[in-house]
């Protein structure tokens, strides 16, 4: 029987009004068009690309932190907006980029962990045994549970934000740049501790990341967006060997090599980024394609089943 979907986007549009200059008229930008995903039960979904292309909206929206102008959210099975915000986090919570920055200084690892159980009337001696025991779960020791942030490590901080994400017991996980923050040395641990949860608690992830080696090593599938359009959707070792957008195929050709002394790689793209007030017409990336023709100029191809994936180019099935 086929995995249950948790969270699903259909069509989703988000549209900002920016005002240009103090008298100027408000023009649209549309950070997302006709986005659609779906996170299944147990399974981990990567998001990649460039900066701007709507990522972290997406992130905000399945959060319920923002409301999309067009198109439909579910939550197992539920429309977002019927779902109340207690509800909501007891279905999805994120793990933030930053370990620093998003957690209370002044309050102690338990206060900060049990948080979330505070707000929802939990038993004050139930509480304390659900932080001891999802702390043992994040790896960090019982005495860590008096500790305050400025005592601990980066890793160590960044095990009490999933900790205290995991504490009111979520489906799903949405992991903005887990580990971007971290020091390389500390990035590994944090990513084989996600692993391991996921398998533990039949974890669904959705990994919002700039750093592809991080999605191949923790995706089951890869949707990267462009402009705020998903070009290309394929199962991870699917996408890594053969790419078929020119898009896709650039992102993985710009990222550093694993080894030492290989040099810096060379980008076959035109790497200045549209003005998404003004997006280019036809296919939003042909400015910058290396192999685009007329018609991409004209014409915005559709997202269409190519093989074993979902790609939106026209060139897509001429290799």
């Amino acid at each position: 029987m086929e995995p249950q979907v948790l969270l699903s986007l259909s069509n989703v549009r988000k549209t900002y009004a920016l005002k240009q200059g103090l008298f100027g008229k408000r023009l649209p930008l549309h950070a997302l068009f006709d986005v659609s995903l779906h996170i299944r039960e147990g399974e981990a979904v990567g998001l990649v690309g460039e900066s701007g292309c709507g990522k972290s909206t997406l992130a905000k929206i399945l959060l319920g932190l923002l409301d999309p102008s067009a198109g439909d959210v579910t939550i197992s099975g539920h429309d977002l907006r019927q779902v109340s915000p207690a509800q909501r986090a007891q279905l999805v919570q994120p793990v933030f980029q930053d370990p620093y920055s998003s957690l209370n200084p002044r309050k102690t690892v338990s206060r900060i962990v049990g948080l979330p159980l505070d707000l929802a009337g939990v038993a004050l001696a139930e509480r304390e045994r659900r932080v001891r025991e999802i702390l043992d779960h994040v790896g960090l020791p019982q005495h860590a549970a008096n500790a305050y942030p400025s005592q601990m490590s980066g890793g160590q901080r960044q095990r009490v934000a999933i900790a205290r994400a995991l504490i009111s017991r979520p489906r799903v996980l949405i992991c903005d740049e887990p580990t971007s923050a971290l020091d390389v040395s500390v990035q590994s641990q944090i990513l084989n501790l996600l692993q391991d949860l996921r398998t533990e608690l039949n974890l669904s992830y959705l990994i919002v990341s700039h750093d592809l080696s991080v999605i191949r090593h923790m995706a089951d599938r890869v949707v990267v967006m462009y402009l705020g359009r998903v070009v290309e959707e394929a199962d991870t070792e699917a996408l890594f060997e053969s790419a078929a957008h020119p898009y896709t195929q650039a992102l993985l050709a710009a990222a550093l090599p694993t080894f030492p002394g290989l040099g810096l790689p060379e980008i076959d793209a035109r790497w200045d980024f549209p003005n998404p007030i003004d997006p280019p017409t036809g296919c939003p990336f042909h400015p910058r394609c290396s192999i685009a023709v007329e018609r991409c100029s004209i014409e915005r191809p559709d997202l269409a089943t190519h093989g074993n994936r979902l790609c939106s180019c026209h060139l897509a099935g001429d290799g």
